[in-house]
């Protein structure tokens, strides 16, 4: 009977790990150079969006964002933030802030060029970008502040 309990727990544990998210070490100088846009902003609205009318858990949500300081990007006042629901997922909650690193939503189809660049607001971000909330993003803060006010 131990070695069963033992044999499950194991195999928890490694399916367990296997789904884990897993994230290429980035500096802050690389995201400032990979990401679109990066901000401090207050999450106003935080929206499941879900792939049919059978799932039961959403794919998706959309964030809806007001942003309080923009470091790098062209957004207005808000933006609308998606974020794929997996391991890997940035994870928002109504009235918090964050320090959001987002990139353009690109497809096969999107035809990238200076309009799109310039006029496209729908961003995407994750876990593996660096957002996370500002209580856990003070010295990244001060770095980019130190960044954009050379």
């Amino acid at each position: 009977m131990k070695k069963f309990i033992l044999l499950f727990f194991f195999a928890f544990l490694f399916v367990g790990i296997s789904k884990a998210c897993i994230c290429e070490e980035q500096t802050l100088e690389q995201r400032i150079e990979k990401y679109h846009f990066i901000f401090i902003g207050n999450v106003i609205s935080v929206e499941d969006i879900f792939s049919d009318s059978t799932s039961t858990w959403p794919d998706q949500q959309r964030i809806v964002i007001e942003i309080e300081k923009k470091f790098k990007g062209n957004q207005s006042e808000q933006i609308i933030v998606e974020s794929e629901l997996s391991s890997c997922a940035s994870f928002f909650e109504e009235g918090k802030k964050y320090l959001v690193f987002a990139g353009h939503s690109i497809t096969n189809e999107t035809e990238i060029n200076e309009n799109f660049v310039a006029t496209n607001n729908k961003v995407v971000t994750g876990k593996c970008y660096g957002t996370r909330a500002v209580e856990f993003s003070k010295k990244e803060i001060q770095e980019l502040e130190n960044h954009y006010n050379q």
